[in-house]
């Protein structure tokens, strides 16, 4: 269940990252459309990059893998830290008493 929801969260990510890709990449061919249709002594040559969605959507596919990923390795870690201190917390209490 835990993985899953993990596996949801990366996979919105992606999805996000390949909106956010697809408005700036419009973004910036309709900005060098109206400055083009502006000054006919200056012609600028349309940017876009058809590659910009997939690139944002795999950069943020990757930083939230990376963040579930440390999640996924520091929880255990400190659930284990808790108990073991917790347990050898609770064993010198009794061996005071």
């Amino acid at each position: 269940n835990k993985w899953m929801d993990s596996l949801m969260r990366i996979t919105l990510a992606g999805f996000g990252g390949a909106v956010a890709g697809l408005s700036i990449s419009r973004g910036r061919a309709q900005q060098n459309a109206a400055t083009a249709a502006v000054g006919n002594a200056v012609k600028r040559k349309v940017y876009s990059d058809p590659d910009l969605p997939s690139t944002w959507a795999v950069a943020c596919m990757t930083y939230v893998g990376i963040m579930e990923c440390s999640y996924a390795l520091m929880t255990p870690t400190s659930r284990l830290q808790s108990a073991v201190s917790q347990y050898s917390g609770k064993k010198e209490d009794d061996d005071i008493i």
